[in-house]
């Protein structure tokens, strides 16, 4: 009996130090596989913090570019509107000279324009209409001028009559005696009919290095 108890106590002794042993060598693995998860943990969260800083570097570097255009496209439009500014100070400028009648001969001016007008219509009899300024004083002048001048250039016998004085700016108005035609030549007129082109003229003159 006491070697059979004996035996009994050394194989429960046995069972333990395996017991204890599997339970380290089990601990030891579960430290090991703890080790290996924190490492991939901090390797994943290495590589997310460099994909987050990859892509905020991507942004700010697209913002940046979205900045510098924008900053280019309204120097641009600056640049546009300030020369735009200078034609259209030109053109009012020119515009008030023509009204003053400043730096160049009105009279024959006029009566060129008229007879511009007369030869774009039909017909042999028309009205001519002045303000009431240079209808006192070239205004039957420039009746017989333009006749004579359209008799010249085309040989067409035109009659023209000077009308009543009217509230018109500086220039001249043609249209045929039964008003189915008109031709507004005033210079407020002209310089809205013509303003995009003599723009551009103007602009290619005074800023040759946009052509």
């Amino acid at each position: 009996m006491e070697n059979e108890s004996a035996d009994n106590r050394k194989l429960d002794r046995e069972i333990l130090a395996d017991a204890k042993a599997q339970a380290q060598r089990n601990i030891k693995k579960a430290e090991r596989e703890a080790d290996a998860v924190i490492k991939r943990a901090k390797k994943d969260a290495n590589n997310r913090t460099d994909e987050i800083l990859t892509a905020a570097k991507k942004r700010a570097a697209g913002k940046a570019a979205v900045i510098e255009a924008s900053i280019e496209v309204e120097a641009k439009r600056v640049d546009l509107a300030a020369r735009e500014d200078v034609i259209q100070s030109i053109l009012e400028d020119a515009l008030r000279n023509a009204q003053e009648k400043s730096g160049f001969d009105y009279k024959e001016t006029i009566i060129g324009l008229g007879a511009e007008a007369v030869a774009k219509m039909s017909g042999d009899s028309f009205t001519i209409t002045l303000n009431g300024e240079d209808a006192d004083s070239i205004g039957e002048q420039v009746v017989k001028a333009v006749a004579g001048r359209i008799r010249a250039q085309s040989g067409r016998d035109v009659r023209l009559v000077l009308a009543g004085p009217a509230q018109i700016g500086a220039g001249i108005i043609v249209e045929t005696a039964d008003r189915r035609e008109r031709v507004n030549s005033t210079f407020d007129k002209r310089l809205e009919r013509f303003r995009d082109r003599l723009r551009i003229e103007v602009g290619e003159t005074i800023f040759p290095e946009d052509k």
